[in-house]
């Protein structure tokens, strides 16, 4: 069974003292408060939970017949990336 990174509450052991920790479900939280919420997730097959992964978070109001915004979350607690968050608006371009 793979452990989800996005409910690490620490970081990976591996990491030095001077790495600091981002919390993918703190973010989640507030991100919430402005009404974004997850619609997808992927991470890496291994990594022990702390491994480099991806939310896909969107506004149900902001969706409509043209497209959608949606937030790009990215963030690993193995030090391999930090914390992005990107936007975009995303729209279907054919049927």
């Amino acid at each position: 069974m793979t452990t989800l990174a996005k409910f690490a509450t620490t970081a990976s052991t591996k990491v030095s003292d001077k790495y600091s920790f981002a919390s993918t479900a703190q973010i989640h939280e507030v991100l919430a408060d402005y009404g974004f919420f997850e619609s997808r997730y992927r991470q890496r097959a291994t990594g022990g939970g702390f491994q480099r992964h991806i939310s896909i978070l969107n506004r149900a109001q902001d969706a409509d017949t043209e497209g959608a915004f949606n937030l790009l979350l990215l963030n690993s607690h193995d030090g391999t990336s930090s914390v992005r968050l990107e936007a975009g608006y995303f729209r279907i371009l054919c049927e």
